[in-house]
């Protein structure tokens, strides 16, 4: 795999539903709203449903959850090198909304 840490945000969230285990996403119906700080900062939606993952910039007004990072700890996690229950116990993440759905995410990537 690429080292996300090395791209531009925008271009890690363009591959986000990559990251995700096919196997893992059957069945589930979940939208996140993503914010972030620092460089190339922005929001994005992930939503996915029915083993299909899609992400769009912008907000949505429902999400299950709300996730907020900064860019570089969020593509640390999804690169493997953070440790994404140490970097929320930090408070390097901040989740609002569906706890337990925000935890089954972490499963969901192949990280």
């Amino acid at each position: 795999m690429v080292d996300l840490t090395q791209l531009p945000i925008d271009q890690v969230m363009q591959q986000l539903p990559t990251y995700l285990k096919p196997e893992m996403i059957k069945g589930v119906n979940l939208v996140v709203q993503i914010n972030l700080k620092g460089e190339g900062a922005g929001d994005w939606a992930l939503t996915i449903k029915d083993g299909n993952a899609n992400v769009v910039k912008g907000k949505v007004e429902k999400p299950n959850f709300s996730l907020a990072a900064n860019v570089d700890d969020f593509k640390g996690i999804l690169s493997g090198k953070v440790n994404p229950t140490q970097a929320f116990m930090m408070g390097k993440i901040k989740v609002t909304g569906d706890m337990n759905q925000a935890m089954k995410l972490i499963g969901m990537f192949k990280i």
